[in-house]
């Protein structure tokens, strides 16, 4: 027999939540892109638009490999056509426990966090772009100190374009996600 749906496990301490040490006492899920994010997608109605944030959005895009998890559940379900608001979602997890790395106490805990986003549904491409445009900047950070590593000497130096184009490839790849999320908020390309 399954807990209800929102049944919270026993407390364990959770690094991301107010008050805990080293957490961010300003650390709050609505001021969070990709939990509001998810809070909006659980929420968005509008096809067009989550057909947009699906094809754009991927769960590496999220620093938090927990949020990750979760927009892959949310993910899933939006693209087998079904619902995935926030009481489907709890189902999900609890009905497929193996189907991700995360355990679904952790999974169970952060969905009833997001529950308190209160994004706004109708501004989901917007939380998706910011979502993205943090995820490129990580990515362009690290493919810089990846390209520096091999011009040190990680690379041989007769492979050193070859790799340096890989990663100018993958970060173009990510750059036009991020445009395209861009053009879908009506908005051009930020700072």
């Amino acid at each position: 027999m399954s807990a209800p749906a929102l049944q919270l496990a026993p407390d364990v301490a959770d690094p991301s939540e107010p008050g805990h040490p080293g957490g961010d006492p300003v650390d709050r899920p609505a001021a969070d892109a990709e939990a509001c994010l998810l809070s909006a997608l659980m929420q968005l109605r509008e096809r067009e638009q989550i057909a947009v944030i699906l094809a754009n959005v991927v769960p590496a895009d999220f620093d938090d490999a927990v949020h990750g998890a979760l927009y892959r559940i949310v993910a899933g379900m939006l693209g087998r056509g079904l619902p995935a608001d926030f009481p489907m979602v709890a189902h999900e997890i609890d009905a497929r426990p193996d189907t991700d790395a995360h355990h679904r106490v952790p999974l169970r805990r952060r969905l009833v966090r997001i529950v308190d986003a209160t994004a706004y549904p109708e501004r989901g491409a917007h939380y998706a772009k910011a979502v993205v445009a943090q995820s490129l900047r990580r990515s362009t950070a690290i493919a810089g100190n990846a390209l520096t590593e091999a011009a040190a000497g990680a690379i041989a130096t007769d492979d050193l374009y070859a790799y340096m184009c890989e990663l100018g490839r993958a970060q173009r790849d990510h750059h036009h996600r991020y445009a395209t999320l861009s053009t879908a908020t009506g908005r051009g390309q930020d700072r």
